[in-house]
């Protein structure tokens, strides 16, 4: 997952309304109100959220996430099984991959839709494996 930096602006104080502060370094007027850019907090505060939310374990949160991501697995399950069947390789080992991750006991999101979409997922990869195990 690529994060894309946000531009970072100081907050100072404007010696006129309406005009941004100097580039110098200057001691700040005590009767001049702080001018900040609601842009410039919002990607201050989101850059240690973005961090924390991508250090937490994969098994924390609600079952929503967790469902969101193995449905995200499971699609690139399925892509891999899909560039190794294209390229004419082996798909052994990406098959082996999709039946590990169908045999895990997953508790299922409480949002309907979510639900029909794991689900819908769930039923592909098991199309996939069937027709890969089938004789002849």
């Amino acid at each position: 997952m690529l994060i894309q930096p946000f531009p970072l602006f100081a907050a100072g104080r404007s010696p006129e309304p309406g005009r941004a502060a100097g580039g110098a370094f200057r001691l700040p007027d005590h009767g001049a109100p702080l001018r900040t850019s609601l842009a410039s907090t919002a990607a201050l505060a989101s850059l240690p959220t973005l961090l924390a939310v991508q250090e937490m374990p994969v098994g924390a949160g609600d079952p929503r996430r967790r469902a969101i991501r193995r449905g995200e697995e499971l699609l690139e399950g399925l892509g891999r099984l899909q560039g190794a069947t294209l390229s004419g390789e082996d798909d052994a080992h990406c098959l082996a991959e999709l039946r590990v991750l169908m045999d895990e006991q997953v508790e299922r999101p409480e949002n309907v839709d979510l639900a029909d979409i794991l689900a819908e997922i769930e039923v592909r990869v098991a199309v996939e494996i069937a027709k890969r195990e089938a004789p002849g």
